[in-house]
């Protein structure tokens, strides 16, 4: 649509609000985001102490990590998209033919839903949440160039059918070049995916409890702390490893 309907799709782009990360939201969220940095500092300490992950995890982290992730978030033209802004398991649905008469435990369809999140951006924005959020470290290290040419080729093949060229509005070579600048968003927001994604039902926030239109820092009512299980501490540790070993940080 950005391509064959430049005017519509601009009209539809402007209203798209980002609802994260944005400096009038800096007193709802940064106090949260500083409780979710150091639950990765620590992961990688107990996992990964005095290495070089970990002296390079606290440098990075610092008082200006909140405006990183909105400077990450604002769209940068040629290549902005309308994006989801949630991609991890919990927002796809998936469908499993049990009419095949095997044993096959592979779904046939997926479906994505709660849109709620959406924000005008770059596309690694969600690709770089799914891969930090949903994959493991074994499959990353055996397989991560596979799985960026997957989407790639994915996206072109929808682009062509669509009657747009990949070659013209996304090549490889451009989009190699988005992940090198926007994988660490995913790393970020992975400190609180990965975070909930291990911890303990009971320790799990509850938040039907919320009451009132007033607003509340994030940090008083989701209380993180340190993961408990080394198999929790190592999903997200072994993030941080990835991307300083693939040189995104």
């Amino acid at each position: 649509m950005k391509d064959q309907d430049p005017e519509g799709f601009e009209t539809i782009a402007n209203c798209v609000k980002e609802t994260y990360f944005y400096f009038e939201n800096k007193g709802w969220y940064e106090g949260q985001l500083k409780n979710l940095c150091q639950v990765a500092i620590d992961a990688v300490s107990k996992e990964y102490p005095n290495s070089i992950y970990e002296e390079k995890l606290k440098h990075f982290i610092n008082d200006s990590l909140f405006e990183c992730l909105v400077e990450f978030s604002q769209p940068k033209e040629p290549y902005a998209v309308i994006g989801h802004g949630d991609t991890w398991i919990p927002n796809f649905l998936f469908h499993y033919d049990n009419h095949k008469g095997d044993s096959s435990t592979s779904p046939d369809r997926t479906r994505i839903i709660d849109f709620q999140l959406a924000r005008y951006g770059s596309p690694i924005l969600d690709f770089s949440l799914f891969l930090f959020s949903c994959t493991t470290q074994e499959l990353r290290t055996s397989h991560f160039k596979q799985l960026l040419q997957v989407y790639h080729h994915s996206l072109s093949d929808f682009l062509q059918d669509l009657g747009s060229s990949p070659d013209v509005l996304f090549s490889y070579n451009a989009f190699e070049k988005e992940v090198s600048l926007y994988m660490l968003f995913g790393l970020c927001l992975s400190f609180d995916t990965v975070t909930f994604s291990v911890m303990d039902e009971e320790d799990t926030p509850n938040l039907d409890l919320i009451e009132g239109d007033e607003a509340i820092p994030l940090e008083n009512i989701m209380h993180v702390g340190p993961i408990k299980t080394k198999h929790g501490r190592l999903r997200l540790a072994d993030n941080v490893k990835f991307a300083i070993d693939s040189k995104y940080l």
